[in-house]
């Protein structure tokens, strides 16, 4: 048996909204070959039928290896083929465990049961994360798809994150220049046997910045600029409860020295924002022309395969100064201080669940000051928690 640690070339990867299966016309007949087809409709840095060019397939017949982590390119026709041909036995069944071409991390894979990537990082930049999939335990015969190739439906491994903003507000202006996603988990390994994640990385502060800015209007639009959407590991934290910095309150370091990361208690988005009165005035930062980050605590708790919106309104408040770092153009001898609250009112915001895959789950935002929960598309719950 081959026991090779070794990672597949990584396919390429782009922007471009899902698509449904493929058509395709007539497999490599007695060859084995797959087709492949996505689950929901979504966007942002996400594999699709479009883009997914590669796919790394190790086959058991049982227990005993047949083949392993051969590479299957997709051709003109949408089936995935093998340079090297690989024939259906004439009796009994193949196991397939498939992933895309662009897996990080140590393969381990020592039998049909124990099918592992360890140590999966992702991409510290928000425009460079992207899509992982895969699916296992996929069976097949001769019989059935000799002639017209194994169907794929590949599943997200990761979490997809898309930040969305609006203000309603006439008298302030408000303009974006990039978001923050605190705190992530940086790395994991997956069992692909018993689909599960576990931690293995440290916390990490995932962001993106960008030179034209954003001017929030009463129309939700997503404020993650080219980057598009965040792909991040499943992972579950509260949010960091927003007091001053100052005494035992503070939750919240001010570094991500990876050996502070034992202290690191709560999750906030942060906006890197200008303010301004709608007759010029400055507000956050002190600074004409500034600009300065200003984190709302939220409570995270992702499931792998699902796309979550989150919607902040800037209506009536504009968060708090960011904790950590709330950037150069910050003044605390002008400026409120960190942790405090900027306009002294209250922010609000919602998530929106999308459903990559097909299992359902309400997102309950604790500490928040009201949000709503839209899950999988079709039908839509609102809920509401009391302002604090």
């Amino acid at each position: 048996m081959n026991k090779s640690i070794y990672i597949c070339a990584a396919a390429a990867m782009m922007l471009a909204s899902c698509s449904n299966d493929e058509v395709v016309e007539q497999a490599q007949e007695n060859a084995i070959s797959f087709r492949s087809m996505m689950g929901a409709n979504t966007r942002g840095v996400v594999a699709d039928v479009s883009n997914l060019n590669t796919l790394c397939v190790t086959a058991y017949q049982g227990t005993s290896l047949y083949f392993d982590n051969v590479i299957f390119q997709k051709d003109g026709t949408g089936f995935f083929n093998s340079a090297k041909p690989y024939y259906w036995p004439e009796t009994g069944e193949l196991t397939f465990t498939v992933l895309s071409g662009n897996w990080s991390g140590t393969r381990d894979f020592t039998g049909s049961t124990n099918q592992w990537m360890h140590d999966v990082a992702i991409a510290d930049g928000i425009a460079e994360q992207q899509d992982m999939t895969y699916v296992s335990n996929v069976r097949g015969t001769k019989a059935d798809y000799g002639k017209v190739g194994v169907p794929l439906e590949m599943k997200h491994a990761l979490t997809q994150i898309q930040i969305s903003a609006k203000n309603e507000n006439s008298n302030y202006v408000y303009k974006v220049k990039g978001v923050r996603i605190y705190s992530a988990l940086g790395g994991g390994d997956f069992d692909f046997k018993n689909e599960e994640w576990h931690a293995n990385g440290t916390y990490m502060c995932y962001e993106t910045t960008y030179d034209t800015p954003i001017d929030l209007t009463e129309t939700v639009q997503s404020i993650m600029g080219k980057a598009g959407n965040a792909i991040v590991l499943p992972y579950i934290v509260e949010a960091w409860d927003g007091k001053q910095s100052s005494g035992d309150s503070f939750e919240i370091p001010l570094s991500l020295n990876p050996a502070d990361q034992n202290a690191v208690v709560g999750s906030y988005i942060s906006v890197l924002v200008n303010i301004q009165m709608k007759l010029g005035a400055t507000v956050y930062p002190d600074k004409v022309g500034g600009y300065a980050w200003a984190a709302i605590p939220v409570s995270f708790e992702w499931e792998k395969g699902k796309k979550y919106v989150y919607t902040l309104d800037f209506t009536n408040g504009a968060g708090k100064v960011d904790p950590m770092d709330p950037g150069t153009d910050w003044d605390a001898s002008k400026d409120p201080a960190k942790a405090d609250p900027i306009l002294g009112g209250l922010i609000r915001f919602g998530v929106t669940v999308s459903e990559w895959g097909t299992d359902d789950k309400n997102v309950d935002l604790k500490d928040s000051e009201k949000f709503n929960v839209t899950v999988d598309g079709w039908t839509d719950e609102t809920k509401d928690a009391p302002l604090k």
